[in-house]
């Protein structure tokens, strides 16, 4: 039970850490941009919102989730159309739902879903299969995760979220 306490904790940090890369990206990506001269002239007025978009953030937690089971970096070959599916499961499920829900497709071990290697749009097509337990909306993992992301928000490592959590 040790053992998988432990495991159960390093999984969540992990997923906190998935998070915190992809708002780190954005960051990057947007400071490139101010350098390069592309950024849009920001008044006294304008605020500019640093947070990693959902669609990114969900297909970037599903790339980490993958590749920790094959080792591998997940290629995607259709990225526009992937990203639309993930756009979609977006607009019923919440980030954190979609997250418990590849978690369960991703350890799956039927022969058909180890056969084609787990890609993401066939778990949006079996996406109710994997919704079927309802996602852990309190409890240790839920709570320490919350907390190590606040902690992270509260030292300035992420920007405020304004993310659905659970909901």
């Amino acid at each position: 039970m040790t053992s998988a306490l432990r495991q159960s904790d390093l999984r969540a940090i992990r997923k906190e850490l998935a998070s915190s890369i992809a708002a780190l990206q954005h960051l990057l990506a947007v400071m490139d941009a101010v350098l390069a001269g592309k950024a849009p002239r920001l008044n006294k007025m304008s605020t500019v919102i640093l947070k990693p978009h959902p669609i990114k953030e969900l297909l970037t937690a599903f790339d980490a989730e993958w590749q920790g089971r094959y080792k591998v970096a997940y290629v995607r070959t259709a990225a526009v159309q992937e990203a639309a599916l993930a756009k979609g499961l977006l607009a019923t499920q919440s980030l954190a739902q979609l997250i418990f829900a590849f978690e369960r497709y991703l350890r799956s071990n039927d022969e058909f879903f180890l056969k084609t290697r787990h890609p993401f749009p066939l778990f949006c097509k079996t996406i109710n299969q994997w919704l079927t337990e309802a996602p852990p909306m309190s409890g240790p993992r839920t709570v320490q995760a919350q907390a190590v992301h606040q902690q992270l928000q509260q030292r300035g490592f992420l920007p405020a979220s304004n993310r659905r959590e659970g909901a």
